[in-house]
């Protein structure tokens, strides 16, 4: 996903970079609640499209990142710090709240993940 943003990144702005990775992921998202829905559940249904919210996020974290940091250029190491730490943070909550909300199943990281990629999507 990185090797792809930096070949994306002469050829679109940030926000266009970060439009077509969260696009991606969002993609490989929703095949993953379709096939984990439609079909029974299976490895090759869910790893798949993982693939691809991996590409995709792969694709729009640099951008997202440059695009957080150009504000604080005086200070860009405690900015890129907070920015990893918030990351992790959120990403721990939220990960503790929906495993006590939803009893583990592929169905379950498939909604967990679209409903994560569309805020993404929605936020670009």
């Amino acid at each position: 996903g990185a090797t792809l943003s930096s070949r994306l990144a002469g050829r679109l702005p940030p926000r266009g970079t970060v439009l077509v990775g969260a696009s991606i992921a969002w993609s490989g998202a929703a095949v993953m609640l379709a096939l984990v829905t439609l079909l029974p559940p299976s490895l090759p249904g869910v790893l798949g499209p993982m693939f691809f919210v991996g590409i995709g996020l792969g694709i729009t974290r640099p951008s997202a990142t440059a695009a957080a940091l150009i504000e604080f250029p005086h200070m860009a190491g405690l900015a890129s710090g907070l920015l990893g730490f918030l990351q992790i943070f959120v990403a721990s909550g939220l990960n503790i709240a929906y495993g006590r909300a939803f009893e583990p199943s592929s169905q379950a990281l498939a909604i967990g993940v679209t409903v994560s990629m569309s805020a993404v999507l929605v936020s670009c």
